[in-house]
């Protein structure tokens, strides 16, 4: 038991939060307690938080980091849940950016227009230009079957951090939009030799 400082009642330690800078490792108020404070001053905790974050900006996105770095998979699989269950309301609020800030988009469009074309080797051939346009034209044709939007991906992503790859057919994939976002412009290596490497064995067999 604990005795929350606010209300001053004893109440079970679930009742608690945790807060690793008091000794027993919990707040000093109870959660509904702490729920009541916070929704009484609320814009006084918001000018705390921006005072402190613009005091500590490098330490808080290092720690910030540090925590996205070893949930990714977790927050990929979190995000397409959410985005499973609230489709509506994610491309609503998606449709109110884009005609909020139109600027803005535009940027990115240009963006990813101008690393596209980077990413296009000189030596694309016709042939291969006009299999690029047969994905596109192929996701379109299988849109029917996906109950959300199907996009074509670069595998190995055009503006990777790591890694870059180039906009040849060998690089696209058709993914449906859930998925594409979680992915983002992230690599990962093992995942792509475990799918890729034994294709590659079997079509090096049958080329001796």
């Amino acid at each position: 038991m604990k005795m929350c400082q606010e209300c001053n009642k004893n109440k079970n330690l679930e009742n608690f939060s945790k807060d690793k800078s008091r000794k027993d490792g919990l707040q000093r108020m109870c959660k509904q307690c702490y729920r009541d404070y916070c929704t009484k001053n609320k814009e006084r905790i918001a000018i705390q938080q921006a005072k402190g974050y613009k005091e500590n900006r490098e330490t808080v996105r290092a720690k910030q980091k540090i925590y996205n770095d070893g949930r990714k998979e977790e927050k990929a699989i979190t995000d397409a849940a959410y985005y499973d269950k609230n489709k509506q309301k994610v491309d609503a609020a998606h449709a109110d950016y884009k005609k909020n800030n139109p600027s803005k988009i535009n940027a990115l469009v240009m963006k990813r227009k101008i690393a596209k074309q980077r990413a296009t080797p000189v030596c694309l051939t016709l042939e291969q230009s006009t299999e690029i346009e047969e994905v596109y034209e192929l996701a379109k044709e299988l849109q029917w079957l996906s109950e959300e939007p199907l996009q074509v991906d670069h595998t190995v992503p055009i503006q990777g951090k790591n890694v870059s790859g180039l906009h040849v057919p060998q690089n696209l994939q058709i993914l449906p939009k859930s998925i594409n976002n979680s992915k983002k412009n992230k690599f990962n290596q093992i995942e792509h030799d475990r799918i890729n490497l034994p294709l590659l064995i079997k079509k090096l067999s049958q080329n001796p």
